[in-house]
C-alpha cells in the first residue's frame, strides 16, 4: 500500500524583516502598517510573519484598492500642507527716516 502524501504549499513566509526591506520602509513602520491592517501580516506563536504572495500583491496593486486606502485623494484637504508661497517683501525704505 502506498502512502498517499499531500503536496506541499509553497508559500514562503517572510520575516517582518524581509518584509520591510521589500516595502523600504523600516521594521517600526511596516508593524505600524500591519497593526493598521494597510500591509500583510500573521501572527504564528510569538511571531509575526508575512506570506511573500500576499505581499507582492499588495506592492503591486493600484493604490486605490490597497488594504486600509481611504476613498478619494490620497491625503484629505484638511492635512495637505499649504502650498509654499514666497512672502511679499516691501523694498521700499522705511517712511519717516529721512534725509
Amino acid at each position: 500500500m502506498q502512502s498517499m502524501v499531500e503536496p506541499r504549499d509553497t508559500t514562503r513566509l517572510l520575516t517582518v524583516a524581509e518584509a520591510a526591506e521589500r516595502c523600504r520602509v523600516s521594521r517600526p513602520t511596516y508593524y505600524r502598517l500591519a497593526r493598521a491592517g494597510i500591509v500583510p501580516a500573521v501572527r504564528i506563536g510569538g511571531s509575526i510573519r508575512v506570506d511573500e504572495a500576499e505581499l507582492e500583491g499588495y506592492i503591486f496593486c493600484d493604490p486605490a484598492e490597497a488594504p486600509g486606502a481611504p476613498p478619494g485623494p490620497a491625503v484629505p484637504a484638511e492635512r495637505r500642507r499649504p502650498e509654499k508661497v514666497a512672502p511679499e517683501v516691501d523694498l521700499r525704505p522705511p517712511a519717516g527716516k529721512g534725509r
